[in-house]
């Protein structure tokens, strides 16, 4: 997996310290909520017994990448369609930085560790 920063890698490795790394749902919706200090901010507290349980979630996105990363890891946690495909190939509903690490979890979520170097990314964005 790419990381847009060493503090996003950080905020990753710390969530996979408390959910179970065999289920690449929770890993997958826990690279997308642990980009953005502000969302991994209020997310951690959902995460008991070693699982994320994103419905115990009370979080209010400030921006429309907090809004689009929660909805993605919300749709892998949950096999729900709060982002659908028409919403990734709008930029105003996905911003490039959100959709560059949506996709990285998608890879994630097809071929696991195994295909997903850890590294990290220099977005132009960022």
């Amino acid at each position: 997996m790419r990381f847009i920063s060493e503090k996003h890698e950080k905020r990753f490795r710390e969530a996979c310290a408390l959910i179970d790394t065999d289920n690449r749902d929770e890993v997958a919706a826990c690279y997308l909520l642990t980009a953005k200090k502000g969302i991994w901010k209020e997310v951690k507290k959902c995460i008991g017994f070693s699982e994320l349980d994103m419905d115990l979630c009370a979080f209010e996105p400030q921006t429309v990448t907090e809004q689009a990363l929660f909805n993605a890891a919300y749709d892998i946690y949950h096999f729900s369609d709060a982002v659908i495909l028409r919403d990734l190939a709008d930029p105003e509903t996905i911003p490039n930085e959100a959709f560059s690490l949506i996709f990285e979890a998608i890879l994630f979520l097809r071929f696991g560790f195994e295909g997903a170097e850890l590294e990290r990314i220099e977005p132009e964005y960022a």
